[in-house]
């Protein structure tokens, strides 16, 4: 049975999305604004220092954003599995969807520490993000992956 109170936020949050994203004008990434707008919510509640956005894909890896602690030599990867649907009856985000999605962030982080930043096009935030892994790889003491959707789990 749905949640009416579930509903009414998904609802809610993915108008809001859509707006923004249409403020933003056209061509507009809606996954782009949401993983903004989570990232500004994992910063509030104290998840995350400051969300550095940077949306790289390729085969096998995946991030989205992150957060670095120079403080305490932490890195958080944010990746997202954005379906862009309101409807809550098919937002379903299954083990294996987490599980890839996951596995996509460190494959991003191996292939950051394997091959440094040199692969990266240099336009792309990612490249910024891959030559921190590649120049801290030795003083990094934990590697944190965050996986934010829409969807249900």
């Amino acid at each position: 049975m749905e949640d009416p109170a579930l509903k009414d936020f998904s609802e809610n949050f993915h108008a809001q999305i859509n707006a923004i994203a249409h403020s933003h004008g056209e061509g507009a990434m809606k996954e782009e604004i949401f993983v903004e707008h989570m990232g500004q919510i994992l910063e509030e509640n104290g998840e995350l220092e400051t969300l550095t956005l940077c949306q790289y894909h390729s085969r096998g890896a995946r991030v989205d954003g992150y957060s670095y602690d120079d403080d305490f030599k932490d890195i958080t990867l944010v990746t997202s599995f954005w379906s862009g649907d309101a409807d809550t009856s098919a937002l379903s985000v299954t083990n294996t969807d987490i599980k890839t999605a996951s596995n996509r962030a460190i494959g991003f982080f191996q292939k950051a520490l394997k091959e440094g930043y040199t692969k990266i096009d240099v336009a792309n935030e990612a490249h910024d993000l891959a030559r921190v892994i590649w120049e801290c790889r030795k003083e990094i003491r934990r590697l944190k992956i965050v996986l934010i959707t829409d969807g249900i789990t």
